[in-house]
């Protein structure tokens, strides 16, 4: 195992490294979740307009029919009707009540998770209009639901990746930058030595040529001047040292 991968392998055991890196989950995670609320939202608003919509054209498109095959209560007709309502997306029962009291049902009566549309029936006998009964329509939101969850699974899933490649890049960047040379520093000031005060600190960095001094740089800078002023008092109080020798 060589040096390199020593230093990153302690690093990212560090207590830093773990906040850092738990800091970014975290602050991504939220992000996420409130991202995908929002979109889950949104799509469940529009699923339920699309349903609402799909209400109105059996409104507009078969409660005429069924109001005239009810007048004439051709039951086959009425079945083949109600059959075709039900064919259309998240429907799962339709009943037709006359006088508070069950004419036809279809589909499968189910009390949870269903959104219950009534339409009033009536037909135009010699000028006068005349009440039928209610067709109640009911369409289920389980297939809606299942559909956010399917969704929300993906989104929460592609996000978790992405959050953990994204985070895992984040810290090699932080550690490649910043970490290793705070490492290098510790360990600088942990073997710093009064008789190796010619020995300087040195970052393993590559050249930034006329770029400003970064932060880094510059705690570097401090460090070697405290070094050479400190050998500049010793060899001012014991006239032995040399201080152009540390410069």
């Amino acid at each position: 195992m060589t040096e390199n991968n020593k230093s990153f392998k302690a690093a990212f055991k560090s207590s830093i490294a773990k906040r850092f890196i738990a800091l970014i989950l975290i602050f991504s995670s939220v992000i996420t979740i409130l991202l995908t609320s929002h979109r889950l939202y949104i799509d469940y608003s529009r699923d339920i307009s699309v349903l609402e919509n799909q209400m109105h054209q059996i409104e507009l498109s078969y409660l005429e029919g069924v109001a005239q095959s009810l007048w004439i209560f051709d039951q086959e007709l009425l079945n083949i009707q109600l059959s075709g309502i039900m064919r259309l997306p998240d429907m799962k029962y339709l009943e037709i009540l006359k006088d508070g009291k069950p004419t036809l049902f279809v589909g499968d009566r189910e009390s949870q998770n269903i959104i219950l549309y009534e339409f009033p029936m009536s037909y135009n006998h010699k000028g006068k209009k005349i009440s039928l009964g209610t067709l109640y329509a009911a369409a289920s939101l389980e297939g809606i639901y299942q559909r956010l969850i399917d969704k929300a699974f993906i989104i929460l899933l592609g996000q978790a990746f992405k959050t953990f490649f994204v985070s895992l890049f984040i810290f090699i960047i932080f550690y490649r930058l910043v970490g290793r040379h705070l490492t290098a520093m510790a360990e600088y000031a942990a073997s710093f030595n009064l008789k190796q005060l010619e020995r300087p600190l040195v970052l393993d960095r590559e050249n930034t040529g006329e770029m400003v001094p970064d932060e880094l740089e510059s705690v570097a800078a401090a460090v070697n001047a405290m070094r050479v002023n400190l050998a500049q008092d010793m060899a001012d109080c014991s006239g032995q040292v040399k201080p152009d020798t540390f410069i």
